[in-house]
């Protein structure tokens, strides 16, 4: 999202925009090279009183560049160019307001960074265009001169989220907030913790926002909004939904409001209804990227479909880089469904590539990751806690089947299917902070596990068993194991073949996953996560159950009875129809998991392995493939 710059500052005159530098209006006879420095600022002050500021300001620039530290220099050149700015601030307005937004930033560039205004339509402009991480750096150096100023820990916060640093974003605008509690500040730190995983927190914010007497009928509108994400993240459908509703009445025309109802009736798995939101927010926003994405998601397509041509014509309009990756994302699934497996690799290709790039995924993070991991063993807690609900964490890599095994182990009584909570992340991310090296206390590891059992408490529902399918937590299952005795752990395993594909071609929500989108991160991530499970299953034999996708789908009734079993619930006839179960699926599996389990095959694979060979190639590179 980027917020408008201030309002314009009063002009002079007949000023311009244009800027010249050099020494160009120095006469030659001035021998400038052999008059001393204080001459020269003289005839400068000179210069700019007559109005030959492209005169005064390379007379400051030749004292700079003989005494950089000349203050009269400095302060005489500041004042210059602060003043052009401040004369050229209607002219860089007018550029911005009529959305010719690279004549803007180019004309800001060309300005004094320190002038407030100057300085908001640049980063304004930079975020616009899909580079956040330059306009922080803008708001970082205004920061350090304003450290108390709420609107610049506030934007700065803004272009974090902007740039997926959700960690960072955080701090920002809770700083914001607290300086200055307004509801902007608060709705976007609860949009911060709507992408965290902050559900109830966010209820709060935006709880704040809808009961104040100064929040405007747009503030109300976004409040509902993510309200509705967080209601609609916990399970809680018919909350969603009037949460929606109650905004889509203030803001009937808000395409981002129509998506997400979109999104919201493609989780309850009524896929009609979900592209009749989509193909009314593209009406609204026919260029925006992320809804064709959404569209593209609930749709069969044929070799005439307009909407495949109306994706190739945007493509080709240059979008940006983060929008160019959805719409190939968009384009191959296209592809896909038409046979043309060739196309449809190649957009995967570029659209991966696209999306790491913008993602920055560091592999070297992981890398450093798993190897302080072998270090955080740590012996377990024997305190199990019989008033909290007995969690089942279901774990593996993203599209392993996690999700399936949710909705089966959900079919027996007394369970919860949390979804995919960010419990054990957090309190992971806690414990590695608070134990750079080495194995955790015994205090730690308390702490740890009182964290995780609040958080399972609260989204189980009172019912007295909490599923939490994070796949990513495979991580931490160790630890999980350690500090709660009373928790199991189904560890989801899928051929590499398949599962690297589906991996490939998903464009996954969020910066969680961005691994998946390089085929040798990837394969590396295949090779820690095999690692992980076998130390883990060696070491907690009889509370990890391994359950290949393969096998589970291959013979679905024996599997899953040997499952319900181990996990020490009660048999139930639902356990074997899970796509008859009511309730809302947000992962990318909703339509897989909604029809009868059947043996799954490489065919997909198969189709497009010609194609794919970087993949094959770092797959053979880190395990044999079969």
């Amino acid at each position: 999202m980027v917020y408008p710059a201030p309002s314009p500052f009063s002009s002079k005159p007949g000023n311009s925009l244009t800027v010249s530098k050099g020494l160009a209006s120095i006469a030659p006879d001035m021998g400038a090279q052999n008059v001393k420095a204080p001459v020269l600022i003289s005839r400068a002050q000179k210069a700019a009183k007559a109005g030959d500021i492209n005169g005064a300001e390379a007379l400051f620039r030749e004292v700079l560049a003989r005494y950089p530290a000349n203050q009269r220099a400095r302060s005489g050149l500041a004042g210059l160019l602060a003043s052009r700015a401040q004369d050229a601030v209607p002219e860089l307005l007018a550029a911005w307001q009529r959305g010719e937004v690279e004549t803007a930033l180019a004309m800001a560039e060309d300005l004094s960074a320190q002038h407030p205004t100057v300085r908001d339509v640049r980063a304004a402009a930079l975020r616009k265009l899909g580079r956040p991480i330059e306009a922080l750096e803008l708001y970082d150096a205004a920061l350090a001169r304003e450290p108390k100023n709420p609107k610049l820990w506030y934007n700065g916060g803004a272009a974090r989220l902007e740039a997926h640093q959700l960690g960072a974003a955080h701090r920002y605008l809770v700083k914001a907030c607290d300086l200055s509690p307004e509801p902007d500040h608060l709705l976007t730190l609860a949009q911060c913790r709507l992408e965290q995983g902050y559900y109830p927190e966010v209820e709060t914010l935006t709880g704040q926002v809808l009961a104040r007497a100064d929040a405007t009928p747009q503030h109300k509108a976004r409040g509902y909004r993510f309200l509705g994400s967080a209601l609609l993240n916990q399970g809680q459908h018919e909350g969603a939904i009037a949460a929606y509703r109650a905004a889509h009445e203030i803001t009937p025309r808000d395409p981002e409001l129509l998506h997400d109802l979109g999104i919201a009736a493609a989780a309850a798995g009524d896929h009609t209804i979900a592209a009749g939101h989509f193909e009314a927010a593209l009406k609204l926003a026919p260029d925006h990227a992320g809804f064709h994405r959404a569209l593209s998601g609930v749709r069969a397509y044929t070799a005439d479909d307009p909407h495949l041509a109306q994706m190739s014509a945007l493509l080709e309009a240059s979008p940006t880089p983060v929008a160019a990756a959805e719409l190939h994302f968009a384009l191959s699934k296209a592809y896909e469904d038409i046979g043309d497996f060739p196309a449809a690799a190649a957009k995967l290709i570029s659209g991966n590539a696209l999306r790491r790039s913008s993602l920055r995924y560091d592999p070297s993070r992981d890398e450093a990751l798993f190897a302080r991991l072998e270090t955080l063993a740590s012996d377990e807690l024997d305190d199990g806690d019989d008033t909290t609900p007995r969690p089942i964490f279901i774990v593996g890599l993203p599209r392993s089947g996690t999700t399936l095994t949710e909705q089966i182990i959900a079919g027996a009584p007394g369970v919860t299917a949390a979804g995919e909570l960010p419990f054990a992340g957090q309190a992971a991310a806690a414990l590695l902070r608070e134990t750079p090296v080495g194995a955790p206390d015994e205090e730690a590891l308390h702490t740890f596990a009182a964290y995780m059992r609040a958080g399972l408490k609260a989204a189980a529902k009172s019912e007295p068993v909490v599923i939490d399918k994070m796949p990513l937590n495979f991580r931490w299952a160790e630890i999980l194991l350690a500090t709660l005795p009373e928790a199991r752990v189904i560890w989801m395993e899928r051929g590499p073949e398949m599962n690297a594909l589906s991996l490939y071609r998903h464009y996954f929500a969020g910066s969680g996953n961005g691994f998946a989108y390089g085929a040798e991160d990837i394969a590396a991530m295949i090779a820690r996560e095999r690692e992980r499970r076998a130390r883990v299953l060696a070491r907690f034999p009889d509370r990890t159950y391994r359950l290949p996708l393969e096998t589970l789908t291959a013979s679905p009734e024996p599997v899953i009875k040997k499952l319900i079993s181990f996990c020490n619930l009660e048999w139930s006839e639902a356990c074997l129809s899970p796509q008859s179960r009511q309730g809302m699926v947000l992962t990318a599996s909703n339509q897989q998991v909604r029809q009868a389990i059947t043996p799954s095959g490489d065919t997909l694979w198969q189709n497009y392995a010609p194609y794919l060979f970087p993949l094959q190639q770092a797959l053979r590179a880190q395990t044999p493939v079969s």
